[in-house]
């Protein structure tokens, strides 16, 4: 058996022209791009666990319907987590924030 996603029509209408944010992404963003690529302007995957240097292949590489028009980087992708104390002595993972667009 075969297992297909659907979403309703009249929902998918809601959606146009808007951004598409998934946290904790991991490596399954591919099903969300097909599901809604037609209807999303923007897609953004995030997760801590990504590789570093943000080395993951690009979409338009993967799939003929996309082409890659322009890629940004922001920040630094080798950044390691680091390890910090807040004020009253808790300790908290930090990684400095880098953002690949394409």
């Amino acid at each position: 058996m075969t297992h297909c996603a659907f979403i309703e029509p009249a929902w998918l209408t809601t959606t146009r022209a808007k951004a598409f944010f998934y946290p904790t992404a991991g490596s399954d963003w591919a099903e969300p791009l097909q599901l809604f690529g037609e209807h999303i302007d923007e897609f953004w995957f995030a997760d801590i666990a990504y590789p570093r240097g943000l080395s993951m292949e690009p979409v338009y590489k993967r799939d003929a319907d996309y082409q890659l028009l322009s890629r940004t980087l922001v920040g630094d992708p080798t950044a390691a987590i680091e390890y910090r104390r807040d004020k009253f002595g808790r300790e908290y993972r930090y990684l400095p924030p880098s953002i690949l667009r394409e």
